[in-house]
């Protein structure tokens, strides 16, 4: 297996969508820090049956900043937020008597923060590393309407992540696998705990450039349904026996059930900075959104002296660095 250089992917620590989600962990003392532009397009929605309406949607633009920092070989710290402006689409006006932010004019603010922390628990041949994470918003934001910038509630995750390095036919790849659960503050009654599972599957092209793709998946356990919202009839009809309270916040309580799926890429320039690109479609779902969004992204590590790389050993006894910086979101 040719060897992997640590300077790879200096992206693979990086994503603040993952900041808390991924196998690898970087060494002691280095500290990533990440500013992520996010455009999301959400063009419909999709009923509990997968039909699809086209109408009602929304965009959103956000600009994140991330950092992770290794307190040990095993244990990561990271923390992120990011500022996100967001409208109504399809239809600029107020959506059926809610009047406030849907009217197609961008509303901006800063959303929520994210603290996460990592422990690595298994090195080799597979890297197993459990995740916990909490979601604070930063204040009191607006809620009601498609151009909310986040559903402003507290959230704790509990996960894991594995991944590993291998080579076909003298090519190297990595697989990174996450599992994690969300235990969601309760609104009206509701509860909106959920799980995530996200698969990543990346080629190095190159000993700097990474290709991926990436698949993810949503089950939320509770919440409003869009029949629940909008009547046997959908939208754009307001179901008459929904009570009023969950008629104005129902974009915050939706029982939100999808499958996304896309490509991404990541180049290093050199051992300590880093670019990243990112590309998802939403391709099928419940009582959500499709669309799509894309991401770009910088990345710059700090690092002491001594931590360059880990090794590790391929199931053949020889050594590989893992790349000291991992997981494509």
């Amino acid at each position: 297996m040719r060897p992997i250089h640590a300077a790879v992917v200096v992206y693979l620590l990086v994503a603040p969508a993952a900041l808390y989600g991924q196998a690898w962990v970087a060494p002691r003392g280095e500290t990533t820090v990440s500013l992520t532009f996010q455009r999301t397009e959400f063009e419909g929605h999709i009923l509990p049956n997968g039909d699809r309406i086209h109408g009602g949607g929304s965009h959103s633009r956000s600009l994140a900043l991330g950092i992770e920092h290794s307190l040990t070989d095993r244990l990561a710290l990271a923390a992120s937020i990011p500022y996100v402006g967001s409208k109504n689409g399809v239809d600029p006006q107020p959506v059926l008597g809610r009047t406030g932010i849907d009217d197609g004019q961008y509303h901006q603010t800063w959303q929520d923060f994210r603290f996460g922390a990592r422990y690595n628990v298994l090195a080799n041949p597979v890297v197993v590393t459990p995740l916990i994470a909490v979601r604070l918003p930063s204040h009191k934001y607006p809620t009601i309407g498609e151009a909310a910038v986040g559903p402003r509630l507290r959230e704790v995750q509990v996960g894991v992540d594995a991944g590993r390095i291998f080579s076909v036919a003298d090519q190297n790849f990595y697989i990174d696998a996450q599992y994690a659960y969300a235990i969601v503050q309760k609104y009206l009654g509701l509860s909106l705990n959920r799980s995530n599972v996200d698969v990543d599957l990346g080629y190095f092209v190159l000993p700097a450039l990474n290709l991926r793709g990436i698949v993810s998946w949503q089950n939320t356990y509770d919440g409003l349904t869009a029949k629940e919202v909008f009547g046997p009839n959908g939208p754009p009809q307001k179901n008459p026996n929904l009570a009023e309270p969950l008629w104005l916040q129902h974009d915050r309580l939706i029982r939100d059930d999808y499958w996304r799926a896309g490509i991404g890429a990541s180049y290093s320039v050199n051992e300590t900075f880093g670019l990243y690109f990112t590309a998802v479609k939403m391709i099928a779902g419940r009582n959500s959104h499709y669309g799509y969004l894309y991401s770009v992204g910088v990345a710059r590590t700090f690092k002491l002296p001594s931590s360059f790389a880990v090794c590790a050993a391929h199931d053949d006894g020889s050594q590989y660095a893992i790349p000291s910086s991992s997981k494509p979101k």
